[in-house]
């Protein structure tokens, strides 16, 4: 069976088509996963109202409170892995596709296992704000807030999509020439090439059991 949502509530309506095999943009690409499951779990958000239209087909016309008003389209995800240099000036190149998501700036700061992390501003001051309610009086909690929030840069891009890297965000990551740039959903990781080899080939081998222990809390 197959339905027709018309989305009312972004600036441009769109049609998602929902299917047994997941959710449809109009112009075919997938929004969501392909498991009934999933397409209960969007219904659940939407406020919307239904016609039909036929015995095998049912409109439903979102009112404003919609798929984006919900944060169910709009998500950040930012995915995949990509080589890049920096140059001798500090800059360095986000690929268009990744930028895209980012908007049209974002902060730069100390990252987790040695690597810098770049995120758009609305996912930064979620994460600033989670730094925030960290207990004060464990020294762990401290020295986290301090190592991320006074590392913290905000970046803009240059007509090139380059950003600037600090001597310190640089230094902190040993980052050299060749540079990874990895999605991490909703920020971005910058790696040293070198750097990024090294923990991808030890964390690959141990994929499996990584999978098994987080299956263990429902993964």
């Amino acid at each position: 069976m197959q339905w027709i949502i018309v989305d009312k509530g972004v600036s441009k309506s769109s049609i998602l088509w929902i299917t047994s095999r997941g959710v449809i943009s109009d112009e075919g690409r997938s929004l969501y996963g392909k498991t009934p499951r999933c397409v209960r779990n969007i219904f659940n958000k939407l406020f919307w109202v239904k016609r039909r239209i036929s015995r095998h087909r049912t409109r439903f016309t979102l009112a404003r409170r919609s798929l984006a008003a919900s944060g169910t389209i709009n998500k950040i995800v930012l995915i995949g892995e990509y080589q890049h240099t920096i140059d001798e000036k500090k800059r360095l190149a986000i690929p268009a596709k990744l930028r895209k998501e980012l908007g049209k700036g974002a902060v730069l700061t100390r990252g987790l296992d040695n690597c810098l992390a770049l995120y758009p501003l609305k996912e930064w001051e979620k994460l600033a704000d989670k730094l925030s309610k960290l207990p004060t009086g464990q020294v762990e909690a401290r020295g986290l807030a301090r190592v991320i929030l006074s590392g913290a840069a905000e970046v803009d891009f240059d007509s090139l999509g380059r950003i600037l890297v600090p001597d310190y965000l640089k230094q902190y990551a040993a980052i050299e020439k060749n540079i990874v740039i990895a999605g991490v959903f909703n920020h971005l990781e910058i790696w040293d090439q070198k750097q990024w080899d090294i923990y991808k080939q030890k964390t690959e081998k141990s994929v499996g059991d990584m999978a098994s222990k987080l299956s263990e809390i429902g993964f």
